[in-house]
C-alpha cells in the first residue's frame, strides 16, 4: 500500500468542520473547534450537512465562554494533509479528527527532537509546541511532522508563586520520565479553589470548563520552620519552612491563640497550619500560661523585675501578694503565671516575711 490515504489517513475517524477563521488552514494544522452544529435528524437530507459538524478556528481565537486567548486542549481537533480555505457557506468544508486511539501527524513548530515529549497549542499558531499539554508526540519528526496522541489532564505541576485559594497564579508544567521530570519550560496561569500554594509546592491541573485550574494541590496542611522576626499575640511575621533538602520556602505566619501578652522571638522554632476558613497560616502553639526562671534582678514587694525562664526567653514578672515590705533576691528561682485580667505575668507564691535584720530582705517568694 502505498498511497496516503491507504497507509494513513483511513484509519482515522474524521469529522467535518467548517473553517471560520478567514484564513487558509494548513495541511496538518490544530484548530480548535468553537461551537458543534446537529443536522436536523427529522430530514434525511441533513440540511447543510448529513452529519455533526463543528466550526473550526486557529487556536485562542475564540471560545464558548471568554475573549481570553486561552486554548482548551479538549476542543481541538487536527486537520488532514489538504488546505482549507475560508469559507462563507453554512455547511463544512474540511475535515480533522482528534487523536485519541489512533496516531495523527501534526506540524511541529520547532524541529526534531521531540519524541515522547507532551506537546500543545499556543495561542494564535496552527502548529504544535513542544512543552505544552494536551498530546504525546509518539516519534521523531518526519519532514517537520510528528504523530501524536491525545493525553488527557490532569498535567504534573509546580506553583511558580504563591498562590492563595480564590485566586489564579503561574503554574510550571513538569514532563518527563516518571520520578525523574524537569521543568518543561511552559508556564499555565491556573485557578486554585483549594488551599494555599507556596513557591515551589507541587499540584496537579487541568482545563475546568473555562480555563486551566488547579485539581489536586500537595501542600502540607502543618508545617515547620523559624521564625525570622518578633511574633507578638494576635500579630504576624515571617517565617521560613525548609524541606528534606534544605531548601527553604518563606511564608507569614500569624498568632492568633495567644493568651497572653508575650511574644516570640526571631528563630523560635514553631509549628502552623493552613486554616482554610481565614486563608492563612496560623501558629498552632499558644504562648506559655506558666513560667519558671532566674530572677535577673531584686523583686521588690509590690514591684516588677525580669527573669531568665527555661525556655531561654526573658520575662517582666510582678509581685502582688506582698513580702511584708521585703524583697526577692536576685538569682532566685521562682515561678510565675499569665494573669488574664492583668494582662501580666505574676509571682505564682510569695509572703513569707522578711528575716529581722536582714536589710533588703529576703521574701521567701517562689515557694
Amino acid at each position: 500500500m502505498t498511497d496516503f490515504s491507504q497507509r494513513y489517513a483511513d484509519q482515522i475517524p474524521w469529522v467535518m468542520f467548517r473553517n471560520d477563521s478567514g484564513m487558509t488552514i494548513p495541511p496538518f494544522s490544530l484548530v480548535t473547534a468553537t461551537q458543534w452544529y446537529t443536522p436536523d435528524p427529522a430530514n434525511p437530507l441533513g440540511g447543510s450537512s448529513l452529519s455533526p459538524f463543528f466550526a473550526g478556528t486557529q487556536p485562542g481565537s475564540g471560545s464558548y465562554y471568554s475573549s481570553q486567548p486561552l486554548v482548551n486542549p479538549y476542543t481541538l481537533y487536527i486537520t488532514g494533509r489538504e488546505p482549507t480555505g475560508p469559507t462563507s457557506n453554512p455547511g463544512p468544508n474540511g475535515m480533522a479528527a482528534r487523536p485519541d486511539v489512533y496516531p495523527q501527524l501534526v506540524s511541529l513548530d520547532s524541529d526534531s527532537s521531540a519524541s515522547s515529549q507532551l506537546g500543545g497549542p499556543t495561542a494564535g499558531s496552527w502548529s504544535l509546541s513542544t512543552g505544552s499539554a494536551g498530546f504525546l508526540i509518539l516519534g521523531a519528526a518526519q519532514g517537520g511532522l510528528v504523530p501524536v496522541r491525545t493525553v488527557p489532564g490532569p498535567y504534573l505541576g509546580q506553583a511558580d508563586q504563591l498562590i492563595a485559594s480564590g485566586s489564579f497564579g503561574e503554574v510550571d508544567l513538569w514532563t518527563g520520565a516518571k520520578g525523574s521530570e524537569s521543568d518543561g519550560g511552559v508556564t499555565f496561569n491556573c485557578y486554585n479553589r483549594f488551599g494555599l500554594l507556596n513557591v515551589g509546592d507541587w499540584c496537579l491541573f487541568d482545563w475546568v470548563d473555562q480555563g486551566w485550574e488547579i485539581v489536586e494541590l500537595t501542600t502540607a496542611t502543618i508545617v515547620r520552620g523559624q521564625l525570622t522576626d518578633t511574633l507578638a499575640k494576635g500579630k504576624s511575621a515571617p517565617f521560613t519552612t525548609y524541606d528534606r533538602y534544605g531548601n527553604g520556602t518563606p511564608i507569614t505566619v500569624n498568632e492568633v491563640l495567644g493568651i497572653n501578652d508575650g511574644t516570640y522571638p526571631s528563630g523560635t522554632t514553631l509549628d502552623a497550619f493552613y486554616n482554610v476558613d481565614s486563608q492563612q497560616w496560623e501558629v498552632l502553639q499558644p504562648l506559655q500560661q506558666v513560667i519558671r526562671g532566674t530572677l535577673q534582678n531584686v523583686l521588690n514587694d509590690g514591684g516588677n523585675s525580669t527573669i531568665k525562664a527555661t525556655n531561654g526567653r526573658v520575662y517582666t514578672v510582678h509581685e502582688v501578694l506582698g513580702l511584708n515590705g521585703g524583697s526577692i533576691a536576685a538569682g532566685t528561682t521562682i515561678a510565675a503565671f499569665f494573669n488574664n485580667d492583668t494582662s501580666q505575668f505574676e509571682v505564682i507564691a510569695a509572703g513569707c516575711p522578711a528575716t529581722s535584720g536582714s536589710g533588703s530582705g529576703s521574701g521567701g517568694g517562689g515557694r
